[in-house]
């Protein structure tokens, strides 16, 4: 006699981060107030332009992970520890950096596909944000992140 497996529904056993999407886009578009046309036009204009700057910012991360030292003193001036945490929030920020550096090319072609490794990117700093250190502006800053996010969601197609 052949035993049956037991399969647990998906949305018991998973994460399921489609679902946190469409929660996140309903707070962030239907209970606070939109932005002006005009101000998402300009955010998707020059979004693809923030990405690039954040590639380029996250150049020092790469050489504080080399070990360069000229580079990794813009950190100590900052007060952050050269512990096991300031390592990991250095490899997020490489994450994060790589992600915005694939968005940039569906950013000028305003793709939601590139919307969505902005949308990822902005997940990764988060939890980057908690191993720096500061969950108070770790919140701030993903409140603000997904808001603008979410505002200008439906530009990209």
């Amino acid at each position: 006699m052949k035993k049956t497996q037991k399969t647990s529904s998906p949305q018991n056993s998973s994460f399921d981060f489609k679902n946190l999407e469409s929660q996140l886009e309903a707070v962030f578009t239907k209970s606070l107030p939109a932005l002006p046309t005009k101000a998402v036009d300009f955010l998707v204009m020059i979004s693809p332009y923030l990405a690039i700057l954040g590639v380029v910012a996250g150049i020092p991360a790469i050489t504080a992970l080399l070990g360069l030292g000229r580079v990794m003193s813009v950190y100590r001036l900052t007060g952050v520890s050269l512990g096991f945490t300031y390592q990991l929030a250095n490899v997020l920020m490489i994450v994060q950096m790589i992600l915005m550096g694939l968005s940039i090319q569906g950013l000028f072609a305003r793709k939601l596909s590139a919307w969505r490794l902005m949308y990822y990117s902005a997940w990764i700093s988060a939890v980057a944000g908690l191993f720096s250190g500061g969950i108070v502006t770790m919140l701030i800053g993903a409140a603000i992140s997904f808001y603008l996010l979410f505002q200008v969601k439906k530009a990209y197609k």
